[in-house]
Formats: C-alpha cells, structure tokens, sequence
C-alpha cells in the first residue's frame, strides 16, 4: 500500500468509510483479496475507494515533509508513513538473514504470525 493510506487521518477515514453499513461489499472484498493474498488486486479496490474519498482527504490537515526531510528520506533511507506513529528503538547490526526468516512466517489475516516469534538482543552502545 505503500503512501496510499498513509498517516492515521487518512487511515481513519478509509476505515471509517468502508466500515458503515451501506460499504459492506466493499470491505468483503477487501477482507477476501486479503485473505488470498491478492496484494495487486487489494491495492486497486484501495485506489477505488481513495479516489471517492479524495474531496474528504483534501480537508484532512496531513503532514508534510520538507525537502529537507525528502532529501533525508532518499539518501538515508526510512519509512516516512510511520513517523509520528511509531518509535524507532534498535537497528539490526547483524543477522539480516534472521529478520528475513522472520518475514517468511505465516500470518493470519491481520498479518500478525501464527507462532509467535521470539527474538534474543543485546543492547549495543556507540
């Protein structure tokens, strides 16, 4: 999904719309493709949806980045959808190959795992 539901406002919202009684269809189908895994398909129904909420989103007061932060974001990376949502606490210094692993586990249709996943650290000081 990529920036299409990004920030909790606009998020809200879509939750919001294809939750009231009248949008039910829509939220099946989402629910199924998601379900099936249908990731393609899942991002056009959201597509949909977002253009028939576009004069709602417009009124939405939605961060913006500087170019300062777009030109932090593009040479050092990041994910700029969760700032202000989320907290960064660590960085993998090695070990990439076990969060890769960590990826492949199955999940439900919250995409949360059906095991769950238990991870030793340590804490590294600079």
């Amino acid at each position: 999904m990529e920036d299409k539901l990004n920030g909790p406002k606009k998020q809200k919202l879509f939750y919001e719309y294809i939750s009231k009684p009248e949008n039910i269809a829509i939220k099946s189908k989402l629910d199924s493709l998601d379900k099936v895994r249908d990731m393609n398909a899942v991002n056009i129904e959201i597509q949909s949806v977002l253009a028939t909420l576009e004069p709602e989103i417009e009124k939405l007061d939605l961060f913006s980045f500087t170019e300062e932060q777009k030109q932090v974001y593009t040479t050092l990376g990041g994910t700029p959808h969760l700032d202000q949502s989320y907290t960064v606490f660590g960085e993998v210094v090695e070990g990439l190959n076990v969060i890769d692993s960590i990826a492949q586990v199955k999940t439900d249709r919250n995409n949360r795992p059906l095991e769950d996943v238990i991870m030793n650290m340590k804490v590294v000081r600079k």
